[in-house]
Order: structure tokens, then sequence, then C-alpha cells
């Protein structure tokens, strides 16, 4: 729902982790759920070499927005953010500096700042993804960004779970 967002703490401990995230294991399994992100390849990939698969049908706002905007090679949210939204985010670079020798770990970011960051980001996400499928209707890039391009990211996530014999 825009303007919600809930923010779940991973432990450290890599067992106790595994654990919290697998209270989500029926969401990620039931294929009648869209799971909506930015880059959720790269999410589907860390849920993989968790022990998770997430089923069901996959909504890229970063793969929407190349089917809408293929000459703009612009992807971060926070573009998106302000192109679709007219919305100024939360920079990464506030929570943890610039690229660099100093920049610290999100594990360094107080826990409110955190999920406040979190959270914007997925709701930000949803909101663009909204927007976004009317730019992808109007582009008549439905069966391409839904049955082709937005599908393909589970292939890349198994072949680069699996490997590829060269």
């Amino acid at each position: 729902k825009p303007h919600t967002g809930y923010y779940v703490v991973c432990p450290d401990d890599y067992k106790e982790a595994i654990a919290a995230i697998e209270e989500f294991r029926p969401i990620f399994e039931d294929e009648a759920i869209e799971e909506i992100g930015h880059n959720i390849k790269y999410d589907l990939t860390l849920l993989k070499w968790h022990g998770f698969e997430v089923k069901g049908k996959f909504m890229d706002t970063m793969i929407a927005h190349m089917m809408t905007e293929p000459e703009v090679n612009k992807l971060e949210l926070d573009h998106l953010a302000t192109l679709y939204l007219n919305y100024e985010k939360i920079p990464t670079s506030q929570l943890i500096g610039e690229k660099g020798d100093d920049q610290k770990s999100m594990r360094d970011v107080p826990l409110g700042q955190l999920a406040e960051y979190a959270c914007e980001d997925a709701d930000i996400t949803l909101q663009i993804s909204e927007v976004i499928r009317q730019s992808v209707s109007e582009r008549e890039a439905e069966q391409l960004c839904y049955e082709v391009e937005c599908p393909l990211t589970t292939v890349l996530v198994n072949m680069e779970y699996e490997g590829i014999r060269i």
C-alpha cells in the first residue's frame, strides 16, 4: 500500500537471520503474489544463495523503465523517483557517505535511520511501479516487459547460482 512500509531487522548471527527470513517463506513461495522491486535480480539472488526460492510474477521498475525510456541510461531508484514521482528520496550517501575508503557500512547506520531509508525505498518502488505500468502500456510494451524481460530475471538468477559450463 503506498506511503506504508515495514522494516524487519535481520540479526547479525547467520542462523538467527535465516530464521527471521524463514517467516516470509510462505510469501516468497506463493505464486499468486506479485513481487515488485527495483533491480529485483539482486534481491532474488541474495535470497537464492540463502535457500529461498521466490515464485510468482515479478515487476522490476528498472526493467520496466528500460522498456519505456530505452535511450535514458540512468537507472538508479533516486533518478526514477524524481522522474516519475517528482520526489527526492534519501540518498544512500546521506547515510554512509560517498564511495571511497571512508564510506561506512549500512550496519553502521542507526536503526531508526536505516528503517526509514529501507521503508522509503520499498514505498517509492511501489509508487513508481504504478506509474510506470501506464508508460509500459502506452508504449505497447506489456508483452515484452511482463512476459519476456521480467520473467527472464529468474532464469538469470538460476544461471548465476548454478553456473554454466563453457
